[in-house]
């Protein structure tokens, strides 16, 4: 009811791949590859061993113009003081190897966020990503 006419949000489970993302647009449980405008993502980076098939996800589903909106600010306890650089960089490495950037965060997004979020970890993070533009090479 709240939704724009026309418009329609649905919530499903996905393992995360192109090929589950595929074999679920074949079963009629996604709208389809490339369609996605946005997608919300909120403590989605905490296993380095997980973050490439959650970004070549992002790479299969998203529109062409779309967005992943993405929020971070935990990782697994097991993996020590060092965890939150280490999710990052593999995150980052994921990005650039599906040719996904980051467009803007946190404040430069233009997102005002509540006040309770001032008191946030060094390493949270707010992304907004997209694909990287065909003139940036």
């Amino acid at each position: 009811r709240h939704a724009p006419s026309g418009a329609r949000v649905e919530a499903a489970h996905l393992a995360w791949g192109e090929g589950p993302a595929r074999t679920a647009q074949e079963k009629g449980l996604l709208g389809g590859v490339g369609t996605f405008d946005i997608i919300f993502a909120s403590q989605v980076t905490y296993v380095p061993a997980c973050i490439p098939a959650l970004v070549q996800t992002f790479a299969t589903l998203l529109a062409p113009g779309g967005e992943v909106w993405m929020f971070n600010d935990r990782v697994s306890y097991s993996l020590g003081p060092e965890g939150q650089a280490e999710c990052r960089a593999c995150l980052d490495r994921a990005l650039s190897t599906h040719g996904l950037v980051v467009a803007g965060a946190g404040a430069d997004a233009g997102w005002r966020l509540p006040p309770a979020f001032a008191a946030l970890p060094d390493w949270a993070y707010l992304l907004r990503l997209r694909r990287k533009s065909p003139e940036a090479g």
